[in-house]
């Protein structure tokens, strides 16, 4: 229990001349009892975007993928490049063993932030197209010229959501990636 009083627990007396000014001994006893309901959960939520979420796992993710496979590089890096010179006592193999783990971990790091943030460039731009999408068609579908209002494509427009939204902004991402691949 706390320092408060609940309502199964016995009425304390406080101490003498603790808030005892012109007998407001009951008014100091509710401001210590612990309320009846419990709190709004939706106030002390923290909302994240969706986008913002997504970008931070690729960006854990990338870096958990390239620390695995930048430390197994730099392993395989190490022994091609000290297979000329193997140990041949206890402390020489401790040595060599301590030096690769130490490349490996360094190796491992490097490896995982450029592919953190590499990945995370990716889907920063992925999220970054799907925003723009789906404003460009809210955008039009609210265009208020009358010859636009009332026809076939802004009733198509205003149909199309979240997933078309996603697609094009994939759609856009590959062509961007297959544009900087080729050149």
């Amino acid at each position: 229990m706390g320092w408060w009083t609940t309502k199964s627990s016995p009425q304390v007396a406080e101490p003498s001349g603790a808030g005892n000014i012109a007998g407001n001994d009951d008014q100091f006893q509710r401001s210590l009892d612990v309320p009846d309901e419990e709190p709004d959960p939706t106030q002390n939520r923290i909302i994240v975007p969706f986008s913002t979420l997504l970008v931070v796992s690729a960006m854990s993710l990338g870096f958990a993928s390239g620390m695995m496979n930048g430390a197994r590089h730099t392993a395989l890096v190490y022994l091609a490049e000290n297979a000329h010179k193997r140990p041949t006592t206890v402390q020489g193999w401790y040595f060599y063993n301590k030096t690769k783990y130490y490349r490996m971990i360094l190796g491992g790091f490097r490896h995982g932030g450029s592919t953190s943030l590499r990945l995370a460039g990716w889907v920063a731009g992925w999220s970054l197209l799907d925003v723009l999408a789906e404003d460009a068609r809210s955008y039009l579908a609210a265009r208020s010229d009358g010859s636009f209002a009332n026809s076939f494509e802004s009733r198509v427009l205003q149909k199309l959501g979240h997933w078309s939204d996603g697609a094009l902004a994939g759609f856009l991402t590959g062509l961007v990636g297959a544009i900087s691949c080729t050149s």
